[in-house]
């Protein structure tokens, strides 16, 4: 009898961790579970059509600045995004990201939960990364157009600005270099680098993630045509509701950002 009352108390305990974590254990179950799909996209083909993707999130609006990126030109550094926080929420379910309003001078930033009464109101700007992510393809896949990236986001954006556009109260954590086809990745990777810091420049190839590209090079954005796999699909969903499940912290930050572009200045 005991023993029993033991094991009821064990599985109880246990429950309660779990609930306690869930977004964590949510985040463990689709990286796992992505990886066992990735083996079926060997032998089972699937995509979705951006149009499809876009309607998806008509009639599922996001609670956060994802429906900002939802639009040919901000499509692709939404992908950059799904994939960067799906990452995060894997490794810590504490960590809040914050996609950025059209005017910041960053793409995105995060923090740990626990640690917003601290940023807020001792500014300590130490506890915050930010972000900022950038497509190549084409002509600009060269260490000039890198340099050139790295020297604007190398540094703070806080003077002379006009109605705060382009806030930014730090230089940029990470930038992250995206690329479109394989081939543009091998280019990149074949720069040296490595002596760049603060901004940290991450490399990453984007490829996996359409099934089909079609390219407007008159507005430099993906157009009607383009289709991602639908474990990319299922990527964004899961990104999606995972921001929805931070809608009181967004709110809180995103009043904080009104009110000081340059926040936590």
């Amino acid at each position: 009898m005991i023993l029993i009352f033991i094991i009821i108390i064990n599985c109880i305990i246990l429950l309660i961790k779990i609930f306690q974590h869930i977004h964590f254990y949510e985040s463990k179950f689709y990286i796992y579970r992505s990886k066992l799909y990735s083996y079926r996209l060997k032998f089972i083909y699937n995509s979705v059509n951006i149009l499809a993707v876009f309607s998806y999130f008509q009639k599922n609006p996001p609670k956060s600045n994802i429906k900002n990126l939802l639009n040919y030109k901000g499509f692709p550094e939404l992908i950059q995004h799904s994939r960067t926080g799906t990452e995060l929420f894997g490794q810590n379910s504490e960590i809040y990201y914050h996609i950025s309003d059209n005017h910041q001078g960053y793409d995105a930033f995060s923090f740990y939960m626990d640690d917003l009464d601290e940023i807020r109101y001792e500014r300590n700007l130490n506890l915050m990364t930010l972000y900022e992510n950038k497509m190549v393809s084409f002509g600009s896949v060269t260490l000039d157009k890198i340099m050139e990236f790295f020297k604007k986001y190398s540094v703070p954006n806080v003077e002379g600005l006009e109605l705060y556009k382009g806030a930014r109260p730090n230089f940029i954590d990470f930038l992250e270099v995206g690329t479109f086809f394989p081939e543009d990745y091998a280019t990149l990777l074949k720069l040296n680098l490595s002596m760049l810091e603060k901004p940290s420049i991450i490399i990453k190839d984007h490829s996996d993630a359409y099934d089909n590209l079609e390219w407007n090079p008159a507005r430099g954005c993906v157009q009607h045509g383009t289709s991602i796999t639908d474990l990319e699909f299922e990527r964004l969903k899961y990104f999606s509701n995972s921001l929805n499940n931070q809608e009181e912290i967004f709110l809180i930050v995103a009043k904080l950002l009104e009110e000081n572009p340059l926040f936590p200045l």
